[in-house]
């Protein structure tokens, strides 16, 4: 059973050979679409759907890529002005399972390079303001020339099992529900995904860990990593999680039985369907995840 991953589906053309020489003016009228989004991760959707515009506000807009009926999508940061009836804001990470695979991945892309455009507005070299380059794709100083581009936090997540096939789900601390999750952290300076693995389980929960193996990525606007899913196994068949009682307040292992009746029983929550955490939970459990109705 592959990973179901909520941000990694869609078939658009990122057009990069176009990027250097783009211009929205350029464009015939017909042949594009604009998405709205805001540099809250949010993006404008009307019901389940993305919403998108034939019009161009006051920000620079973004070149997405193009589809494959030929249809060249834009994204441009909200200016402010009035959104149609029944259209608003939501954010990506709540509803991004409800939208269809072109839309997952233009709005992962959109959200992405808005809130990098709306959070990095000055050259990290001399402090001047910058301006929007390469389509969006890029940012330029206009005092000192210094190019920029987008940043991508890299994060390992990890399922872990141990000797009975049974689960490490754990409560983070900052949460204020109590949902479990399998463990996560960002990849320091200078480590590889499998030493970062190790020390983020030893770091938070005290499990050691062997028999690596990858199990797909997707981004996530949080606000700007890239989500790398592994499996592991516990270097011993029992082992005892301990919580760090930092970032980690409550942590332990579930067989599949115990963790359906614990969802079903609303005694714990889920991860929110569209995370790479739940396709990682729901290809462990070997069926969809329970969520309340």
């Amino acid at each position: 059973m592959s990973l179901q991953l909520m941000l990694d589906r869609g078939a658009i053309d990122s057009m990069g050979e176009s990027r250097a020489e783009f211009r929205p003016a350029d464009l015939t009228p017909g042949s594009w679409r604009s998405l709205v989004v805001t540099g809250r991760g949010e993006v404008a959707v009307q019901g389940d759907r993305l919403w998108t515009t034939r019009k161009l506000g006051s920000a620079e807009p973004y070149l997405l890529g193009r589809d494959p009926n030929g249809t060249i999508y834009l994204a441009q940061l909200w200016d402010g002005a009035g959104l149609p009836a029944g259209v608003q804001f939501r954010p990506l990470i709540e509803m991004a399972a409800t939208l269809g695979d072109n839309e997952s991945f233009l709005a992962a892309q959109a959200v992405a390079l808005g809130r990098w455009h709306d959070t990095d507005r000055y050259c990290v070299r001399c402090g001047h303001r910058v301006q929007s380059a390469e389509a969006g794709w890029a940012s330029r100083c206009q005092h000192c020339g210094h190019v920029e581009y987008p940043r991508t936090d890299p994060v390992v997540i990890v399922r872990v099992t141990d000797g009975q096939d049974r689960v490490l789900l754990a409560h983070n601390a900052a949460w204020d529900r109590p949902m479990l999750s399998v463990p996560a952290g960002y990849i320091e300076a200078g480590e590889t995904p499998r030493r970062a693995i190790e020390r983020e389980l030893w770091e938070e929960v005290s499990v050691p860990v062997q028999n690596f193996s990858y199990l797909g990525a997707q981004p996530w606007p949080g606000p700007r990593s890239l989500m790398l899913a592994f499996h592991a196994e516990t270097i011993g068949d029992e082992v005892e999680p301990v919580p760090d009682r930092v970032e980690i307040d409550y942590a332990r292992f579930f067989a599949r039985d115990e963790y359906v009746a614990a969802l079903q029983t609303g005694q714990i929550l889920a991860p929110r369907p569209s995370s790479i955490a739940a396709a990682m939970l729901s290809d462990w459990l070997g069926a969809p995840l329970p969520y309340p109705q």
